[in-house]
């Protein structure tokens, strides 16, 4: 007889984690699975091996379509380390009985933090600062106006559960925080009495500080423009740790180099890496990380634990954490011993 160990398999693929897989493999032995390394492959080369796994572990990079799920005859769950699920067709795992999981809260707390650091240094014009302190002037005229951040107006383009985490770390700043997310209704997070649901000009108008935390999609590309900025108050400042393509590039470098906008925090950009002579990076009233907000050692430790706690939950028969597609799955599937 074929033993357990032997027999259920983990195929990892598109998972550019950096790991050596010791936790994954920890893991996936305590339902009687060994992991089988594909993370150099792509899935079209690999199709047997996909085929006789039992799970799908990858992080989203790699495009798992239907014409390879459609071949998954042993899986009972793709997990995916990571928030986004846009790689793998949904419909056609759903249509499988395959469970979609992912690790829907990761980078929660790291986002958050990032944003408000990127707010506090804009503010305060950090920037500009350590020119001004290394060129050895220290002439604060340079630098002003500097503005106290207590009762300043923050506003938060989409309010989902990382927005939400920002408006929480700026209340104690005694910053006014209001939102605008056309999912929400005006009651949809009742809990945060001190964040007001506005409109979109409403938002616009009224923020001293923008912070971009919407999703990508066509309506949302490049809806930051020109028109947009010009809306924002005298000595707005710009923070994005959301997409890089939320925010029209050349506009925010036109609305910064005429003073309109104070200045700009960004960690994302339209491409990445940005090449090093983008015009925003050679300001320093724009402050740029390259693309960090979602690091920390414990977050990655954490998320790789959950991924594939993930799959080996539904190998087990357990309705994993966090499924996607539960509504459309009549339970999991059973796991071939």
């Amino acid at each position: 007889m074929t033993s357990p160990a032997t027999s259920r398999r983990i195929a990892v693929i598109g998972y550019e984690i950096p790991s050596d897989l010791g936790l994954e493999r920890e893991l996936a032995a305590r339902c009687g699975a060994t992991l089988v390394d594909l993370r150099d492959r792509q899935p079209a080369d690999v199709i047997d091996e996909l085929a006789g796994a039992c799970a799908i572990l990858t992080e989203g990079t790699v495009a798992l379509p239907r014409a390879v799920i459609e071949r998954l005859d042993e899986a009972v769950a793709i997990s995916i380390s990571a928030v986004g699920t846009d790689a793998v067709d949904i419909a056609a795992a759903t249509a499988r009985g395959i469970a979609v999981t992912n690790v829907d809260d990761y980078c929660l707390h790291e986002v958050a933090e990032h944003t408000v650091a990127l707010i506090l240094a804009t503010w305060r014009r950090l920037g500009q600062a350590q020119r001004v302190a290394r060129s050895g002037s220290w002439s604060l005229e340079e630098l002003r106006p500097i503005r106290g951040l207590q009762g300043a107006t923050c506003g938060l383009l989409g309010f989902g559960r990382i927005a939400r985490q920002v408006a929480r770390r700026l209340a104690p700043f005694g910053v006014h925080v209001i939102a605008h997310d056309p999912a929400l209704a005006e009651n949809a997070f009742a809990e945060a009495a001190f964040v007001e649901l506005v409109g979109l000009d409403e938002l616009l108008r009224r923020s001293d500080i923008l912070s971009l935390h919407a999703p990508l999609t066509p309506a949302t590309t490049g809806m930051i423009d020109a028109d947009a900025l010009a809306k924002l108050p005298a000595d707005a400042i710009l923070v994005n740790c959301g997409r890089g393509r939320l925010i029209d590039a050349g506009a925010v470098h036109d609305a910064l180099a005429s003073g309109r906008l104070a200045g700009a925090g960004l960690d994302v950009f339209e491409d990445e890496p940005a090449p090093p002579d983008h015009p925003l990076l050679a300001r320093d009233d724009v402050i740029c990380t390259p693309h960090m907000a979602y690091y920390s050692e414990e977050a990655l430790l954490e998320l790789r634990r959950r991924a594939t706690q993930n799959a080996v939950d539904a190998i087990e028969g357990r309705m994993p954490a966090a499924v996607v597609n539960a509504a459309g799955l009549d339970g999991l599937r059973t796991a071939a011993r």
